[in-house]
């Protein structure tokens, strides 16, 4: 199966997790709808149907799309349908979705089996979906930023789940088959319980809105239980993520999911000044000068073979000895190739949190750990 290169794969992942939208202090609920998290995303469920409205990330004023989530059988209002709504005919059962990230939820929430086909199919990690591509259940589309559109029309998917920033020319092809194409925006929210409300949109895609309206409920309780551990820390350590790549460095904002992760576990983002973009990419001199006195340092990396040695890790770049956590051996790394670290932080950011309080707070008692993401490098 073909795969996108390594390198250029994890640098799109690691910025989408950085990405955010401005930070406008308010959500996009309104009384009538069920969304209490997300800026971005708005719900009402109706007789019938739901109306789903998503937002502009950087434009919050902007509708990006609605949708018309229209039950089997289901007989509409009158005037409901209105020109610029995309209808979906839910539950979907013959999807297309392009993100791992995305399959590997539908996986936790029993749907699937209305995954049909995927994109990048050398990054899925679900188990189940795994054996169903192995045994071509699930057809491999290609590159998600060059797909192959004969592969997606002998699919005949009832939808597309794709993230905006894969859109091309390519997909405009669709439109002629009339296939409805859902915009997976859920990375540009601004905090990470924001992105995770997301879930609430699936779960009704694939008749699965109850399941995931009380998955979210216990990600948000056990979410805001954790922050709470780490509100009257006295000591807050500064957090530096991730590296250089192609001259540049993607830095966390305080408008971005990492950024909020940061302040939740107790931890102090040195680019926090920055909030109006949510991932920003400097030059890796800015990042020297402003974060070289960092005392824990994160980083995300793609090594199939096994985790990377510290040694390996400051040979990538002779500035990195330059970084006071790289000096007293506080660099921590999540091997992406196996830790699953993108994938939870999407979806059960409560998971990655609990891993950095116990990184950056080890004198917390009470914090369990799902699973840890990130090693000391040696």
């Amino acid at each position: 199966m073909r795969k996108v290169p390594v390198a250029a794969f994890v640098a799109i992942i690691a910025a989408l997790l950085t990405a955010g939208c401005r930070d406008t202090g308010r959500n996009s609920v309104s009384e009538e709808g069920i969304v209490t998290e997300a800026d971005n995303l708005h719900i009402e469920d109706h007789e019938g149907y739901s109306l789903v409205t998503v937002r502009d990330g950087k434009n919050h004023d902007r509708v990006s799309a609605e949708y018309l989530l229209v039950d089997s059988g289901a007989v509409l209002p009158e005037g409901v349908m209105r020109q610029g709504i995309t209808r979906v005919n839910v539950p979907l059962r013959r999807s297309l979705v392009y993100s791992n990230v995305h399959v590997s939820l539908l996986g936790e929430l029993g749907a699937i089996d209305a995954v049909k086909g995927v994109c990048d199919g050398g990054y899925i990690t679900d188990s189940v979906a795994l054996h169903r591509l192995r045994a071509g259940d699930i057809k491999d589309c290609g590159d998600s930023r060059q797909p192959n559109m004969e592969a997606v029309m002998m699919l005949r998917p009832d939808a597309i789940m794709l993230a905006p920033y894969v859109q091309s020319a390519n997909i405009s092809k669709t439109s002629g088959l009339q296939i409805p194409v859902i915009e997976a925006a859920d990375y540009l929210e601004s905090s990470p319980l924001g992105r995770a409300e997301w879930i609430k949109f699936y779960g009704r895609l694939y008749g699965k809105g109850a399941q995931a309206d009380s998955l979210f409920d216990i990600v948000r309780k056990e979410y805001n239980s954790l922050r709470d551990k780490t509100a009257k820390v006295k000591h807050k350590p500064t957090v530096l993520f991730d590296g250089v790549y192609n001259n540049g460095w993607n830095v966390p904002t305080s408008g971005s999911a990492t950024g909020t992760l940061i302040k939740d576990a107790g931890g102090i983002n040195p680019f926090a000044s920055l909030n109006d973009a949510g991932s920003a990419q400097l030059a890796p001199e800015q990042v020297l000068y402003s974060a070289s006195d960092a005392d824990i340092w994160l980083v995300r990396y793609f090594r199939p073979e096994g985790p990377k040695p510290l040694a390996e890790w400051g040979a990538e770049n002779k500035n990195y000895n330059r970084i006071k956590a790289f000096r007293n051996g506080n660099v921590f790394g999540s091997n992406t190739a196996m830790s699953g670290v993108f994938d939870d932080c999407a979806f059960h950011p409560q998971w990655i949190l609990a891993d950095m309080i116990a990184i950056l707070h080890p004198e917390i008692e009470g914090v369990r750990r799902h699973k840890q993401y990130y090693f000391r490098m040696r």
